[in-house]
Order: C-alpha cells, then structure tokens, then sequence
C-alpha cells in the first residue's frame, strides 16, 4: 500500500518525465550528427550547384574561345586566300607580258628566219650563175690556150721552111693576142673564184644563223607551250580560290544547356555568392 506522500509524489514525477526527455533528446549526440548531417548535405548541394555553375561558366568560355579561334582561323583563312588570290594574278600578269614579249620574239625570229632563207636562195642562185661563168671562161680559156699552140706549131714550120717573115710576123702577132686574151682571161677566172669563194662564204653564214635561227625558234616554241601551260594552271588555282565559300563561324552543340538557368553563369555565380555572404 502506498503512503499518502507516496502518491502525492507519483503525479510529480509522471508529469516531470517527458519534459526532460525531451530537453535530454535536443542536446543528444544523435541529435547533433543528424543536425550537422543536414548542414554538411545542405553545404554539398550548394558546392555542387556552384560546381555546376563553374562548369556551365567554363563552357560558355570554351565556347567564346571556340568561336573566337574559328573566326580568327576564318580571318586568318580569308587574308590567305586573298594573298593567294593576288599572288597568283600577278603571276599570272608576268606570264601572260612574258608570253607576250616570247612571241613577239618569236615573230621576229619567223621574220629574220625568211629574210635569212631568201638571202641564202639568193646566194645560192649567184653562186650557181658564178660557177656556170667560170666554166665558160675555163673552157674559152682551154680553146684559145689549144688555139695559141696550134699557131706556134705552125710558126715553127714555116720558119723551118724559110717562108714569107711577113705571114710570120703576122702569126706572131696573132700569137701575142692570144696569149693576152689567155692571161686576161685566167685574171677573170681568179676574180670570179674569188668572189666565187666570198659568196659561198657568205651563204655559209647566212646557213649558220639560220640553223641558229631554227633552234631559237624552237626554244621560244617550247617556252611559249610551258608558258601556256603554266597560265593555264595559274588560272585554275585563280578559279579554284575564288570559286571557295566563304565559311561560317560553327557553333558548340552544347551551348543550349546555357538558356536553362535563364542567365549567364556568370551573374549566377555572383548571385550565389552573394546569398552565401
């Protein structure tokens, strides 16, 4: 059986039981690790949102960068093509003046070459007709030579016959002309070889320069084909580099995910700086 103070006390010490649990449990150490848990987890969600808006950051900024890099290599392409583009049509203007001056060279070695086979068909015509005059001569020279002996055998015979001097006299003289006529003649024929041996001396020359001539048109020929060919490819490439599209700046498939926070990563990253602070 319980005392009067007994029961009195019972209430007291049900009604007192609760409130201490309760003040105990808020200062317990499981209390505290689930309250530090929850501050850590907070701590690690907002490390990760920064992390999150770093990376996006740093993706706008490779992007910025990407697109910055393709338009200087843009640029840097275009100013290329431009100096290719004029670099080639400069060369192309010195072949195309080179070509020029080639034929014109080319024309003029035509027109000396026909000047210079019409000389040497000249020459050729006056040597023939020299020649053909010396033969005359050499054989006019042979008649009268067989003619002077012809009348010296015959002036030996009649001074051994003791004929008329007068008719002697006579074949003398006739003799002396033809022996004149003879030494004039060889004089000619020496003239006529002489100038026999300069006109062929000069056709000679005049093959010379042509076969000359012959080659530097032949060379100016090769060089001409070259020069075709070469302006040829020149306007090719000029056609090539000025047929090229003009690129277009590309950008990242990825730069979307930047709209889904609705502002730059950036000023998100400022703002939530400044909660923190």
């Amino acid at each position: 059986m319980l005392t009067p103070f007994s029961v009195q006390q019972l209430p007291q010490v049900l009604g007192n039981k609760p409130e201490s649990k309760s003040s105990s449990w808020s200062w317990s150490p499981v209390a505290r690790t689930m309250k530090e848990t929850e501050e850590q987890l907070l701590l690690v969600s907002r490390e990760n949102q920064v992390l999150k808006i770093k990376l996006e950051a740093t993706r706008e900024a490779g992007v910025q960068a990407l697109r910055s890099a393709s338009q200087k290599l843009y640029e840097n392409y275009q100013s290329r093509s431009e100096e290719l583009k004029k670099s080639h049509e400069n060369e192309k203007q010195q072949i195309q003046t080179y070509h020029l001056q080639q034929q014109e060279k080319l024309q003029q070695s035509s027109k000396t070459t026909s000047r210079l086979a019409e000389g040497i068909r000249e020459k050729c015509s006056r040597i023939a007709e020299m020649e053909e005059r010396v033969q005359r001569m050499e054989e006019e020279k042979k008649t009268l030579i067989e003619k002077k002996m012809s009348f010296e055998k015959m002036l030996q015979q009649m001074m051994s016959r003791n004929e008329d001097a007068k008719r002697c006299l006579d074949l003398q003289r006739q003799i002396s002309t033809l022996q004149e006529q003879i030494c004039h003649l060889q004089w000619v024929i020496q003239a006529q070889h002489h100038d026999l041996r300069s006109v062929i001396q000069e056709a000679e020359e005049l093959n010379n320069e042509l076969r000359s001539q012959d080659k530097k048109i032949e060379d100016l020929t090769e060089k001409l084909s070259a020069l075709e060919a070469q302006n040829k490819e020149l306007k090719d490439r000029v056609e090539f580099w000025s047929g090229q599209p003009k690129a277009k700046v590309s950008k990242a498939a990825w730069t979307h995910t930047l709209r889904d926070f609705g502002a730059s990563p950036y000023l998100l990253l400022t703002r939530l700086r400044k909660q923190e602070s």
